[in-house]
């Protein structure tokens, strides 16, 4: 089965239905995926997390505006996660795209 066959069905119910082809495809490409990727769980894992910080807020249902919460698109969650990042990547060879990717949701 392809990526697509696999991968999307489950980013897609991670995120209630609302990812998308499109985003999907975006998303792919980002991770510079291709069709015959082959994910272990550490990956799909990290793929998951990854699809549900991006994404978390088209999903979400509330009529209070999230930028109040705790900035734009922020959760108690997601501050935890990106407290010290500079910290939490200190020493791991990482590409700079992921890297700078990181930083940019931080």
């Amino acid at each position: 089965m392809s990526r697509d066959q696999n991968l999307f069905p489950a980013l897609n119910s991670l995120v209630g239905d609302s990812l998308g082809k499109k985003n999907f495809h975006i998303l792919c490409t980002a991770l510079f995926l291709p069709e015959d990727a082959v994910l272990y769980k550490d990956r799909f894992a990290g793929i998951c997390a990854l699809t549900e910080r991006l994404f978390w807020s088209s999903y979400i249902e509330t009529s209070e505006n999230t930028f109040y919460l705790l900035g734009q698109n922020r959760s108690l969650l997601e501050c935890a996660d990106f407290s010290g990042l500079q910290w939490k990547l200190h020493g791991l060879e990482i590409s700079f795209e992921l890297r700078t990717l990181l930083f940019s949701l931080a």
